[in-house]
C-alpha cells in the first residue's frame, strides 16, 4: 500500500520528491514558505514546469533516469521499475505515516478489486496490479478476436443475405424467362415460315442476278473495247497536236531564218553601197591631179 512508498518522516524535512528536489528545507530560513522552497528546487531538466495547467500533470510519463525518490517507489509498488517511463507524482505529495493503518492503501486495494470483478488472493499491490492487467491484456485481446469473429459473421450473414436476394431474384427471372420462351418459341414458329418464304425468294434473285451478272460481265467487256478505241483515239490525236506544234515550230522557225537573211541582204547592200561611194572618192581624188597638168603632157598622153 501507500505506507510501503517511503519511511514515516522521510520527506518532512524535504521538498515533495515529485518535483526532483534533493535539498534539504533546513537549509532555508526558518518559517520559509514552500514557495521559496519550490524557488530553491532543482528542476529535472530545462522547461520541466510542474504549475499551471500547460505544465506536467500528474501521473504523466516521467523517464525513470529523472525521476524522484518517491516515483521510484510508486513505481516498484505498481510493478513498474523496471520501466523506462513511470508515473510522475504531482506537488505536495507525501508518504504517509500511518503505514499499513493508511485509509488509501486499502482504497487502492478495493479499487483494483472492484475493477477485477472480485476478491483476490492475499497479495502485494505489485502482484495484484499485475494480474489484473495480465487479465486486462487477456480480456482485451478476446475482445478484439470476438470483435473480429462478429464481423466476420457478420459479413457471411450478409453475404448469404444477399446471395437469399439473389436467388429470390433469379426465381423471379427464371419464371420471366419461362414466358420470354414460350413467346420465343412462338416467334419462331414465324420466323421459321418468314425463313422459307425468304428462301424461295433467294433463290429466285439468285437466278436474276445471275442473269444480270452475264450482262454486265458483257457490258464490262464492251466499255473494255470502247476504252481501248478511246486510248488509240487519244494517242493519233495526241500525234496529231505534236505535228501540228512541230510545224508550228518549222513556220516560226523559218520566218525567224527569212528575217535574219533579209537583214543580212540589207547588211550586204549598205557594206557594197558604202564601198561603192569609197571607191567613187578615190576616184575623183585620182582625176584631179590629171587636170592641173600642161597642155603638152596631156597632148602626148592623149597620143
Amino acid at each position: 500500500g501507500a505506507s510501503q512508498l517511503a519511511s514515516p518522516g522521510s520527506t518532512r524535512s524535504l521538498r515533495p520528491a515529485s518535483a526532483g528536489c534533493q535539498r534539504p528545507l533546513q537549509q532555508h530560513a526558518a518559517g520559509a514558505g514552500r514557495c521559496v522552497a519550490l524557488m530553491c528546487a532543482e528542476p529535472r531538466c530545462p522547461a520541466d514546469v510542474e504549475l499551471g495547467p500547460l505544465g506536467a500533470q500528474p501521473l504523466d510519463p516521467v523517464p525513470a533516469e529523472l525521476a524522484s525518490p518517491l516515483e521510484r517507489q510508486l513505481a516498484a509498488a505498481l510493478g513498474l521499475d523496471y520501466h523506462r517511463m513511470i508515473p510522475r507524482l504531482p506537488l505536495g505529495v507525501e508518504s504517509c505515516p500511518r503505514g499499513h493503518k493508511c485509509f488509501w492503501s486499502f482504497l487502492a486495494r478495493a479499487a483494483v478489486e472492484h475493477v477485477a470483478g472480485g476478491q483476490l488472493p492475499d497479495l502485494g499491490l505489485p502482484e495484484l496490479v499485475a494480474s489484473v492487467r495480465e487479465e486486462l491484456k487477456d480480456l482485451r485481446a478476446k475482445s478484439r478476436r470476438d470483435t473480429a469473429a462478429l464481423a466476420n459473421l457478420r459479413d457471411m450473414h450478409g453475404a448469404e443475405q444477399k446471395e437469399l436476394r439473389d436467388l429470390r431474384s433469379l426465381r423471379d427471372r427464371v419464371d420471366r424467362l419461362q414466358i420470354e420462351n414460350e413467346e420465343l418459341a412462338r416467334a419462331n414458329n414465324g420466323l421459321t415460315t418468314t425463313v422459307n418464304r425468304l428462301t424461295k425468294d433467294f433463290g429466285q434473285q439468285s437466278d436474276r442476278s445471275e442473269k444480270l451478272q452475264a450482262a454486265l460481265d458483257s457490258m464490262n467487256q464492251h466499255v473494255e473495247e470502247l476504252e481501248k478505241d478511246m486510248v488509240g483515239n487519244e494517242n493519233r490525236l495526241d500525234m496529231a497536236l505534236l505535228t501540228r506544234e512541230a510545224e508550228a515550230r518549222g513556220r516560226v522557225e523559218d520566218k525567224r531564218l527569212l528575217h535574219l537573211e533579209r537583214a543580212e541582204n540589207t547588211r550586204i547592200r549598205h557594206e557594197a553601197l558604202e564601198v561603192a561611194i569609197l571607191m567613187a572618192s578615190k576616184r575623183k581624188k585620182k582625176k584631179k591631179p590629171t587636170r592641173r597638168s600642161s597642155p603638152n603632157k596631156t597632148t602626148g598622153t592623149a597620143r
